[in-house]
C-alpha cells in the first residue's frame, strides 16, 4: 500500500466522539511512523512531505490518546480524549514547524503556550464544553468565551496580541446587601489592556446596578448605583479612582 493511501485511512475533519472511535487507533501508528520520516514517496524525482491525521497513545495513561494533524515532522493539531469520556479533553491547534511530534502535549499542564496559533478549546469532565480561543503567534489575539459546567456562558470577551482589547461581558459576584442575587452580568471596554469607557453591571433581571466610566484603569467620574426595583438609590464622585465625593439619592 502507498503512503498516500495509508493517509487516506487516517480521520477526516474530526468533529465528533464518533469520528475518533472508528479511526482505530492503534491501526494508525503505521501513519505516525512515517509521519516521523517526514517525507513520502517521490514525485517526479521530488520528495513529497506527507500530511495527514495519525494517532498516538499516551506513554503514562493508557486511557489517553492525541489525534494529531501533521505535516512532516511538525504538528498543526492536537485533539486529545479519554476513552471513557464522550468528549475530548483539549483541541489545541500549532504555528507551522514548531512543535514536534515528541513534544505533544498529552495533559494542559504540559503545552506551551507560545506554540499556540488558531482556535483551542477545553472541555469539562462532564462533556459540556469550557472554553474557546483564539491565538495567533503564541498570544490571545480576537475572540475568547468560558462557560461553566452546565453550559451557561459566564464570559465573552476580546483580546489585541495578548491584551484585552474592545468589550469584555463577564458573570461576575457581588457582596451588595442592597441585591437579591449574589451574581451580576458586567459590561467593560478595554483598551491595549486596560479598562477604558463606560461600563455597566446588571441585575440577572436585566435592570442596572451600576454604570460608570473608566480611564487608564481607573474609575473616573461618576458612579450610579441602583436597587433591584431600578430606582436610582446612590452616586459617588471619582477622580482617577480615589472617592471625592459621595451622596444617598432621596426617593421622589
Amino acid at each position: 500500500m502507498h503512503l498516500e493511501e495509508k493517509i487516506n485511512d487516517g480521520p477526516k475533519n474530526l468533529t465528533t466522539l464518533s469520528d475518533y472511535r472508528l479511526s482505530k487507533p492503534e491501526s494508525l501508528r503505521t501513519i505516525l511512523d512515517h509521519a516521523l520520516i517526514g517525507y513520502g514517496e517521490s514525485i517526479y524525482g521530488y520528495p513529497t512531505l506527507l500530511e495527514g491525521w495519525a494517532c498516538l497513545k499516551c506513554p503514562v495513561d493508557k486511557e489517553l490518546y492525541a489525534y494529531i494533524k501533521f505535516r512532516g515532522n511538525f504538528v498543526l493539531r492536537v485533539i486529545v480524549w479519554r476513552t471513557r469520556l464522550k468528549e475530548p479533553l483539549f483541541e489545541l491547534s500549532f504555528k507551522p514547524n514548531t512543535l514536534t511530534v515528541a513534544e505533544i502535549p498529552f495533559f494542559l499542564t504540559e503545552n506551551k503556550t507560545s506554540n499556540l496559533h488558531g482556535i483551542s478549546k477545553i472541555w469539562h469532565k462532564n462533556g459540556a464544553l469550557n472554553a474557546i480561543a483564539r491565538y495567533q503567534n503564541g498570544k490571545l489575539h480576537g475572540f475568547f468565551k468560558t462557560w461553566d459546567d452546565k453550559g451557561v456562558l459566564s464570559e465573552h470577551s476580546n483580546f489585541k496580541e495578548g491584551r484585552r482589547h474592545g468589550i469584555m461581558h463577564i458573570r461576575e459576584k457581588q457582596t451588595s446587601s442592597l441585591l437579591k442575587s449574589d451574581q451580576c452580568w458586567a459590561h467593560y471596554n478595554y483598551k491595549d489592556g486596560l479598562l477604558e469607557g463606560p461600563f455597566k453591571k446588571i441585575h440577572p433581571d436585566g435592570k442596572i446596578w451600576l454604570e460608570g466610566t473608566m480611564f487608564n484603569g481607573l474609575i473616573h467620574g461618576i458612579l450610579n448605583e441602583y436597587n433591584d426595583q431600578g430606582d436610582h438609590i446612590f452616586q459617588t464622585m471619582y477622580e482617577e479612582g480615589r472617592e471625592t465625593w459621595s451622596r444617598l439619592i432621596l426617593a421622589e
